[in-house]
């Protein structure tokens, strides 16, 4: 959800934007960027869930939907911000000898700036937006559903539109709640899943990108 979201505004700040605009609206995303998680958290249990409720019918508001939504949003930013210095890195000598032989700007934009950024991008979403983000905010947007999750112990939703039992936040909800038969290692057995889950999206980012980097041609 938040690459799409993201992509977009970066190439317009990149491509179209005139100086002004562009450091206003770079002003805006950083802004954006620096919101603590715990405000997006509130928003989710406030806004986006009584509006997926009312859109989707769905008997809880706080679930795996809107989770995803509000990580998104809360990726979003970051992943702008990257993507757009990853496209300002492509030099103006490609895109000029593109427009002199009658390329138009969207075209150019295809076949120069994103092929030649895209090691950049997606550096950007893997290392920073998806750790970064959703480690912070899972906490805050889950937090009413996982109780509810805990209780009814039933830790894997059926749908989306059905409360999520976060990996991250299962000991702490599984304490919380008292619930039986949860055993003392589970959060060193957690934390170890974790590291893995890290070392495992990093290894595949750096992979990506260096094989990436090596079809540029600069």
């Amino acid at each position: 959800i938040a690459v799409p979201f993201s992509l977009g505004p970066a190439i317009f700040i990149s491509e179209f934007c005139r100086p002004k605009l562009k450091e206003a609206l770079k002003i805006v995303i950083e802004l954006l960027a620096a919101i603590p998680s715990v405000v997006w958290g509130f928003i989710g249990l406030t806004v986006t869930s009584r509006l997926i409720m009312h859109l989707t019918g769905a008997p809880v508001g706080v679930n795996v939907l809107n989770g995803g939504v509000i990580l998104a949003l809360m990726c979003v930013p970051i992943i702008t911000s990257i993507s757009e210095d990853a496209l300002k890195a492509v030099p103006d000598t490609h895109r000029e000898a593109c427009w002199n032989v009658g390329a138009t700007r969207w075209q150019t934009i295809r076949r120069i700036a994103l092929p030649n950024s895209i090691s950049g991008i997606l550096t950007g979403v893997i290392l920073e937006g998806v750790p970064h983000r959703g480690g912070y905010g899972a906490d805050h947007v889950h937090r009413r559903g996982l109780l509810q999750s805990s209780r009814a112990r039933r830790p894997v939703p059926v749908s989306v539109d059905r409360p999520v039992y976060g990996l991250v936040n299962a000991p702490v909800c599984a304490g919380d709640t008292q619930v039986p038969g949860v055993k003392e290692s589970l959060p060193y057995a957690t934390a170890v899943v974790l590291v893995l889950l890290v070392l495992r999206i990093n290894t595949t980012s750096i992979s990506l990108r260096v094989w990436l980097r090596a079809w540029k041609k600069w």
